[in-house]
């Protein structure tokens, strides 16, 4: 918590870099406001993990981004950010494999839960999402060679207040079979 806060007082974009390793802590809270732009808690190589009881409290910019990282469950996350606020992705996944996210409320003034490219095997179960623009795929086609997203589930999930739903953001001239 020490360098969440310590991040948070930093004028400019930070980031909270978790080294290696087995780590246990009780419910956590990660609450703003932040001097600069929001830092965002970033998994980058995690294998067969589980994230639990994570919370953001009137947050801004993007809470979670995980890449690269494999086998991963997310449960009982809460974040909160006003809706109004631009550029608060609540979880963004991308180039990633077998990742669960269960029984979590996520509100945002953006997506809630974004998926990027090279994400397979993705399901969101007991979610409940709003405000923001939902659950979202994309934006797929934007750039060449872009990996494909696959096996993408969303179930038992309660979207209110969103102003997409589930939507795939693409972009014209995008391969339509890519997502």
């Amino acid at each position: 918590m020490r360098a969440w806060r310590a991040a948070c007082d930093f004028n400019r974009n930070a980031r909270v870099f978790v080294p290696p390793g087995a780590y246990t802590l009780g419910e956590t809270v990660f609450a703003g406001p932040c001097k600069g732009t929001h830092p965002t808690l970033h998994f980058d190589g995690i294998k067969n993990g589980k994230i639990m009881r994570l919370k953001f409290v009137n947050s801004m910019g993007f809470h979670l981004h995980i890449t690269n990282s494999y086998l991963v469950r997310f449960h009982e996350l809460t974040i909160d950010a006003p809706d109004q606020s631009p550029n608060t992705d609540g979880i963004h996944i991308s180039r990633s494999n077998n990742i669960k996210l269960s029984r979590s409320v996520i509100r945002t003034g953006d997506d809630c839960v974004s998926i990027g490219q090279g994400s397979n095997n993705v399901t969101i179960n007991k979610v409940t999402s709003g405000p923001g623009h939902g659950i979202s795929i994309g934006s797929i086609g934007k750039l060449p060679g872009e990996l494909e997203v696959r096996g993408f589930i969303v179930k038992n999930c309660t979207l209110r207040g969103t102003t997409n739903g589930i939507r795939i953001k693409t972009y014209a001239g995008a391969n339509p079979n890519r997502a």
